[in-house]
Parts: C-alpha cells; sequence; structure tokens
C-alpha cells in the first residue's frame, strides 16, 4: 500500500505527499500529458520552468511503437522521456474510448507497465460511455473489478491505479468503488469522464466523482483523468481529487487557442494577449501570429502550461488559508454551467456527507461568493445544529440585522428582558448568545444578498418558530416609536 501522508485539509481537498519508486508527489498535483510520439515540450524543461516533478505518458502508445517499447524495455521509461521524477502510465482504456477497442490484453499491459519501470501504472478497465445503457455499464463495471482484482497480484513495487467507472449511473460508481476498496490497489482514478468535460457537462462529472469518492477509502488518492480546462481544478480538488492529468496545454496549442483562468481564446480572435506570464510578456499577438507555425504552437503550450500551474498555485494556497469553497464558487460565477454543478451539491445527503469534513473554524471569514455561498457545509452544520439544539426559555423576539457583534447594539436588551432575542441574518435566525461564533461574526456580506439565499433564511427562521411552537413576540426597539400606538 502507498504511503500517503496529509499535512494540511479543506473541504475534501488534501495537500500531502505521496510515496512513489521516483520520489514524493505533492497533492494535489497536476500531471502534464505527455506524447512519447511527439513531445512538445520536454518533460525535464517542463521541470525546470514549473517545478513538475511528476507526469503521465500512454503506455499503449509505447507499446504499440516497436522502437519505443524495446527502448522502455531495455532502457526504462525515464530514460525514453529523459526524466528522472515520477511517471505515472494510462494503458490504452482511452485508445478504446476513441477507436472502439485496443488490441492488447489486460494483464499483458499492465505488466509491460511494470516492466518498464512505471511509478504508477494503469488498468486496463472498460471505459463506459455516457450514453451506456444502466446494462452496458454494469457489464463494464463487473469486468474492470475482475481485471483490477488479477492486475494487483502483479503490481510488484508499481503503484497500482484501479479505476472506478459506472458511467453516469450513481449507484454503479458507488458499487464499483466499494468493490474497488476492498482490492490492494494505491490509487483510484475516476474514469468515463472525459466526454462529459469536453462538452462542459459539469453537473454529471460531479455526480462521478462524488458518488466514486463517497464509497472509497479515505487513505487513497483519488485520480481525475483528462481533466481538461483549468477552471474546473478547483471543483475537482474540493471534491477530494487529489491527483489529475490534463494534455489540454498542448491540445489547445495545437489549435491556436489560449488557456486563460476564465475559459479559452483563438489567437486569431485577440489583438491583445491578457496575460503577463513570461510567454506573453516577451512576445504579443502580432509577434505570434507571424511566427511560423511549430513555434507558435510551443509559445501557446507554454503560456498553457503556466496558467495551469499558477491555477494548481492557487488552488493551494486557498486550501492553506481555508478558503477553497470562496474559488468554486468565484469559477460558477464566471461559468454558469458550474454553477448548475454546485446544485447537485445542496442535496440533503451530500451536504450532510460533506459536512463530516468541514473543520470547526476556519483561518479566514466566510465571505459571500454567490447564491451557493448559503449551501456550503459550514452553513449546513449551523442550521441543522441550531434547529436540534437550540431550544428558547420561553418567547422569542425576532430583530433585525445589525452590526457584527449582534450584541453590541441588542445585549443591553437582551440583559433587561426574560426573552430569547434572535437575529434575522442571512444565515438564518442567531440567537443572541452564538453572535460571535464561527461563521456568523466572521462573516462578510453585501448589503443585500440574492432571493434564493433570503429565502432560505426565512424558511430556516420559520423552522425554529414551528419546531418550537413559538410565535415571535412584537416588542418595538427601545427609542423607537410606535407609530400605531401614536396615532
Amino acid at each position: 500500500m502507498a504511503k500517503f501522508e496529509i499535512k494540511e485539509r479543506d473541504c475534501l481537498s488534501r495537500i500531502g505527499r505521496l510515496e512513489t519508486p521516483h520520489g514524493t508527489i505533492e497533492t494535489p498535483a497536476l500531471l502534464p500529458v505527455i506524447n512519447p510520439n511527439k513531445m512538445l515540450i520536454e518533460p525535464d524543461e517542463m521541470r525546470k520552468l514549473f517545478i513538475v516533478n511528476a507526469n503521465i505518458t500512454n503506455s499503449y502508445i509505447v507499446y504499440r511503437r516497436e522502437k519505443l517499447m524495446r527502448m522502455s524495455l531495455s532502457e526504462g521509461i525515464h530514460s525514453l522521456l529523459k526524466f528522472d521524477g515520477v511517471i505515472m502510465t494510462d494503458s490504452g482504456t482511452f485508445q478504446s474510448h476513441v477507436y472502439g477497442s485496443v488490441d492488447v490484453d489486460y494483464l499483458k499491459i499492465f505488466k509491460f507497465q511494470r516492466d518498464i519501470g512505471s511509478d504508477i501504472g494503469t488498468i486496463l478497465d472498460l471505459f463506459t460511455e455516457p450514453d451506456d445503457n444502466r446494462t452496458t455499464a454494469k457489464r463494464k463495471v463487473i469486468e474492470t473489478v475482475k481485471r483490477a482484482k488479477k492486475s494487483v497480484v502483479v503490481k510488484d513495487k508499481m503503484l497500482a491505479a484501479c479505476t472506478v467507472q459506472g458511467g453516469v449511473y450513481e449507484d454503479l460508481r458507488a458499487r464499483c468503488a466499494e468493490e474497488m476498496g476492498k482490492i490492494d490497489c494505491d490509487i483510484h482514478p475516476v474514469g468515463g469522464v472525459v466526454p462529459l468535460m469536453e462538452n462542459q457537462r459539469y453537473d454529471e462529472l460531479v455526480r462521478c466523482i462524488v458518488s466514486s469518492k463517497m464509497h472509497l477509502p479515505l487513505s487513497r488518492p483519488i485520480h481525475l483523468f483528462g481533466a481538461g480546462h483549468p477552471i474546473v481544478f478547483p471543483l475537482a480538488v474540493a471534491l477530494g481529487v487529489d491527483m489529475m492529468d490534463s494534455s489540454s496545454y498542448a491540445k489547445y496549442a495545437r489549435d491556436e487557442r489560449f488557456i486563460f483562468p476564465w475559459g479559452t481564446k483563438k489567437l486569431s480572435d485577440m489583438e491583445e494577449i491578457p496575460c503577463n506570464c513570461p510567454v506573453c510578456s516577451r512576445v504579443d499577438a502580432k509577434e505570434l501570429k507571424e511566427m511560423n507555425k511549430e513555434e507558435r504552437e510551443r509559445n501557446i503550450a507554454l503560456h498553457n502550461l503556466y496558467i495551469c500551474f499558477s491555477e494548481m498555485k492557487r488552488i493551494k494556497l486557498s486550501i492553506k488559508e481555508g478558503s477553497l469553497w470562496e474559488l468554486v464558487e468565484e469559477k460558477a460565477s464566471i461559468n454558469p454551467l458550474i454553477m448548475d454543478a454546485l446544485r447537485f451539491l445542496e442535496r440533503e445527503n451530500i451536504k450532510e456527507w460533506l459536512e463530516r469534513f468541514e473543520p470547526v473554524s476556519r483561518k479566514s471569514a466566510f465571505f459571500y461568493i454567490n447564491r451557493h455561498s448559503m449551501h456550503r457545509p459550514i452553513v449546513y452544520r449551523y442550521q441543522k445544529r441550531l434547529l436540534s439544539v437550540y431550544k428558547p426559555s420561553g418567547e422569542i423576539i425576532v430583530r433585525e440585522e445589525v452590526e457584527k457583534p449582534y450584541g453590541r447594539v441588542y445585549r443591553k436588551e437582551w440583559e433587561r428582558s426574560k426573552t430569547d432575542i434572535v437575529i434575522k441574518s442571512p444565515f438564518g435566525p442567531v440567537p443572541l448568545p452564538l453572535d460571535e461564533m464561527y461563521p456568523i461574526a466572521q462573516s462578510v456580506f453585501p448589503k443585500m444578498t440574492d432571493k434564493e439565499s433570503e429565502e432560505l433564511a426565512e424558511r430556516v427562521l420559520n423552522k425554529l418558530l414551528e419546531k418550537n411552537k413559538v410565535k415571535p413576540v412584537e416588542k418595538p426597539e427601545r427609542g423607537k416609536r410606535n407609530l400605531d400606538i401614536d396615532r
């Protein structure tokens, strides 16, 4: 079993250290995909520019090319790629998705990965397509689990990556994950999701990740195949993805597309490049357009890598600061399809599961970003405990929200009165004695939130009143005139 040491957490994300035969991977990690037939940027150059100590390549491509196969068997995959860091290999499953099948035995390709010195080898699982019917998806899950059981027996010192399949069927994903959890493997990729990301079906992607993660051993790292655009990185990491690979830097460069934190743009559509990375600081759009195709493609690929790794650094900083949910919601505000994906996380059973991993407090304040902010696990925890534990001593006075902490305004009134004072806040009702607990006092909201969040807070207040069978008492605040009596 691989040694995976966790240093820091936020949401389900983990900054950790995964030990492999050729070094340690710090998670969350992005592994650039290296095409052994065409290395647009050499792995060693990536290491120097981006401090990359791990990448992924396709063992099936190496196996199919006689020259590459011989060299990798005699000298090792690290010599073939001229890289002495961590190398993960895929098995050809993606090629089976693209071409319909692969001409190799599943056990033979797994042994091949071991024999060429791969640090992390992947089983040849069966790719479940998003449009596979339940019967087909179930058959592929059963076969994938069978292959995993037989493959791990011959892994030797290589770490075994056993992929969770199941298509878009949550129960099949759960079943596959539970069976994989019983096997002596080291890493669990979430597979069969590339078509979902290519078509921005992020709501279904989230279902696949969550239904897999919920049923896997917490001690094992999770890998996301084909992560694609960095706009999805924060959400994937927040849901427990420890490692991901991406070929988007090269794929987009071939199409002369620039990756930006908010999306992509074609070079032909830009007169100015809104970026200050080392590439874009050195050449402008006009100069790039005048370059020969090979040089232009390489420069765009480098730019794309700078953006991808910059986003990974931002994710790690957010984990350390305890602000990863804010980053996820920021991306959702940019792309409405990610906002759709967050709707799935608002299901009661999902919020309850996420809340189990939520810290008691955070280093930073709670910042409202958008409507999903009020569905974060910390808010769910507060509302759930309030409704289950709080018992008013008698009558309740409901007061409007004022500057925090609320006790500065209402404490004297509370001390004089025998009646509980509850503040109407964006979190829902706040009994005055709780006004300084996290995240109530340590929160930042605009003067007006969205209507959906306001209605949610009102529903929680109504639940509290109904549960305790009390009606709010209307008492004028001290120093304020009761206009009805004055009339």
